[in-house]
């Protein structure tokens, strides 16, 4: 027989509770509804609705501090997105293909690390299109992201980009180590200036970059403590397997006729 006393007491409590706190307490994921998501970051699981940051790096591929960069994030499980320079693919191979291995999205910053804004449309064109070549050869993938160097932008290079299928991405936070600064300083300023959402510009290359990985050592836990999962700013687009050994590039990568020479 149900003890109709407990159900008075128990409606009496959730009353009280509902005028004092303006709310019901909080109820098992089991009462409420199925329990929110969960994803994996770092070295934990976040909500779906933790704040996201975007690491990126920039100068890339160098055969010393790349593979320290990428030992990092693999401690932490995290990914990010590597803008690289086209010379620095074909000297630096395998590096490159080890960022693309290890899941993390690779993208253009030019052939030889070139002010965009003081080339003729058609260098532009020659530029982009040997980067993208030399990243289908290297890992058979094209990129959807173009990062101009020193951020140096117009809108004539925007519109370029534009015709060519790229995406102008550019950082929101600047760790400004290609200064004389200390890891201790580069890790203060990305940490002062991200907010969910943000943008990171680091360097994997470009110059010596010991105190970036001692840098990231710091801000990875830090940003992993406060709740920030990572995402990849930009995707890569695998190419047709196996490549055509006489394909033709324009401004973009694409299939095209073989041309017989006698």
């Amino acid at each position: 027989m149900l003890d109709l006393g407990f159900f008075r007491w128990a409606g009496l409590w959730l009353l009280t509770t509902w005028l004092v706190f303006g709310s019901l307490p909080h109820l098992p994921a089991s009462i409420e509804g199925s329990a929110p998501a969960f994803r994996a970051v770092g070295t934990g699981l976040e909500r779906d609705t933790a704040p996201v940051v975007y690491l990126t790096f920039d100068d890339g591929p160098h055969p010393v501090y790349t593979p320290k960069v990428l030992d990092v994030l693999a401690q932490y499980d995290v990914r990010a997105t590597f803008f690289v320079v086209g010379k620095m693919v074909s000297w630096f191979p395998e590096v490159t293909r080890r960022i693309v291995s290890e899941g993390h999205s690779i993208q253009l910053h030019s052939w030889n690390h070139d002010n965009l804004t003081r080339l003729s449309h058609e260098d532009f064109g020659k530029d982009s299109n040997r980067t993208q070549a030399v990243l289908g050869k290297t890992v058979g993938m094209r990129a959807t992201c173009l990062r101009p160097p020193y951020g140096a932008i117009n809108a004539q290079v925007r519109e370029w980009a534009s015709e060519i299928n790229l995406e102008v991405s550019l950082w929101d936070v600047a760790g400004s180590d290609w200064t004389d600064i200390s890891a201790e300083e580069i890790a203060r300023s990305v940490m002062r200036g991200v907010r969910s959402g943000t943008v990171v510009l680091l360097h994997d290359g470009g110059g010596h970059r010991q105190r970036t990985v001692a840098a990231l050592e710091m801000i990875l836990p830090d940003l992993i403590g406060e709740g920030y999962r990572f995402e990849l700013m930009c995707s890569s687009l695998y190419l047709p397997e196996p490549s055509p050994p006489c394909w033709v590039y324009h401004a973009w990568p694409k299939p095209g006729p073989c041309v017989v020479t006698s």
